[in-house]
């Protein structure tokens, strides 16, 4: 605990309750003052924990094919997975991060505060005899892919459709939570159960329970609950356009409709901020957003095959284009151009440009705003500025995160097809040489608290 700024306690100075101290009387001599990490009491016995998960998985898959004739296929894959951990960890107890309502002060009028002036949390205390957290997990998931491929009778031509359901449902529950606004009643000898009993927070609790009076009105559980779902529908069709001298020209395209859905619920007090070192509080993230897509490929063979000469033995263009319109966020067309040069049998060439995109998460868009306490270095005054509120949440103006790549490779293969040539005796070796760039803009990423601080004051 650190004291406020008094005549007898300068602040800064740190209370740690030393080892065996279970009251009902609390004296000054029962604290390390301005006491070093390792005077910290961390009681075994009842409260050891189990750091390490044990985990659980159960799943399958099942595969269906069907011809009835040799130009049409019907198929189906299904996938389920059910996948839960259990885990224990220590009780967090409360701590100057807890926001508001928090953080928790020990009153000047609680009977076990020998030094009668109020106590605001530093560390905080771990609130042990509570029980330790104990953690269950279950992530239920499964996807379904069903569609149709008909091979046309002409030029390799062909045509898919395929419809895509997938699901997944996850749920946390964290047992020997504490409710904030009730300890801070607890403390102040005001719980409406109990008034005027007092909660102690300085005791050793390894020796019985202190605290279990009150144990009815402040322990809970938190509990959080996700649901996402992908709806997919997509039509693919490709072939030959054109048997050319210097190979096939051909093409393929599709279109496709996608929609996705996130929804998350926590329990009444996370919701409230009514948790002590709470793990998911506030209002959650619930959105969804739907996309329409459609794309396409030519590729043109100039050179090759009966159209080639030393020199000149291939050279073929490739040419990508993808149109997307997002619900939420608007369009985008971005294009892929590769080309394929050989000079000669043994030696190619590869570049590439393209140009791509990531669109901001749902939750990057829509997550509420949350609050939480830190401590930041302050670039003005050069100073750290300890319990800063800092506010996050999501930007529905986000824009897209755009990439832009470059790509050169030269590849060499001796012998590769000519079996009198003077490198046969180096056939199968092959050397190669690659070059890439890859231009990030606009990257979608959170503004450091130092910044944040500096800016604010440079403001003021």
């Amino acid at each position: 605990y650190i004291g406020p700024s008094t005549p007898t306690i300068p602040t800064g100075t740190t209370f740690i309750v030393k080892p065996g101290t279970v009251g009902p009387n609390i004296t000054q001599n029962d604290f390390n003052v301005n006491g070093t990490p390792g005077n910290v009491f961390i009681p075994e016995g009842n409260f050891l924990t189990q750091l390490l998960g044990r985990e659980r998985r159960y799943g399958g898959t099942v595969n269906l094919d069907y011809d009835p004739t040799d130009w049409l296929k019907f198929y189906d894959h299904f996938i389920i997975q059910r996948t839960e951990e259990t885990a224990t960890t220590p009780n967090q107890g409360f701590s100057a991060f807890d926001p508001a309502p928090g953080p928790v002060i020990i009153p000047a009028n609680n009977p076990f505060n020998p030094w009668h002036v109020p106590l605001a949390p530093f560390l905080g205390t771990s609130l042990a005899e509570f029980g330790p957290w104990y953690t269950d997990t279950i992530i239920r998931t499964f996807r379904n892919v069903a569609g149709a491929t008909i091979q046309l009778p002409w030029n390799s031509w062909y045509i898919d459709a395929a419809a895509v359901y997938g699901e997944s449902d996850a749920s946390q529950n964290i047992a020997n939570a504490v409710k904030l606004r009730q300890l801070q009643e607890a403390l102040n000898g005001t719980l409406p159960q109990l008034p005027g009993v007092f909660f102690n927070p300085f005791t050793d609790e390894s020796f019985g329970h202190p605290n279990a009076i009150f144990y009815p009105f402040l322990r809970t559980s938190q509990s959080e609950d996700n649901h996402t779902d992908l709806i997919q529908y997509r039509l693919l069709a490709g072939g030959t356009l054109w048997a050319l001298p210097s190979g096939d020209l051909t093409a393929a395209g599709g279109l496709e409709y996608r929609s996705e859905t996130l929804v998350q619920s926590n329990d009444v007090n996370s919701r409230n901020f009514n948790i002590t070192s709470d793990d998911f509080p506030g209002h959650l993230l619930s959105a969804g957003r739907w996309v329409q897509s459609m794309y396409g490929e030519l590729s043109i063979p100039i050179l090759g095959d009966q159209w080639s000469w030393p020199g000149l033995r291939s050279l073929q263009v490739i040419l990508d284009e993808r149109l997307d319109n997002y619900s939420h966020f608007g369009s985008a067309a971005k294009p892929k151009i590769a080309v394929l040069y050989k000079p000669c049998d043994d030696v190619t060439f590869r570049a590439t440009y393209s140009e791509g995109y990531i669109v901001p998460s749902l939750g990057q868009l829509f997550a509420p705003e949350t609050q939480f306490l830190t401590t930041v270095f302050d670039p003005v005054k050069g100073v750290e500025a300890p319990n800063v509120v800092l506010v996050q949440g999501g930007n529905p103006n986000l824009k897209s995160e755009n990439s832009y790549g470059y790509y050169l490779e030269a590849v060499w293969s001796p012998g590769s097809k000519d079996e009198n040539s003077w490198w046969h005796w180096a056939k199968g070796f092959t050397a190669y040489f690659d070059w890439y760039q890859v231009e990030l803009r606009n990257v979608i990423s959170l503004r450091s608290e130092e910044r944040r601080v500096g800016k604010e004051c440079r403001s003021r």
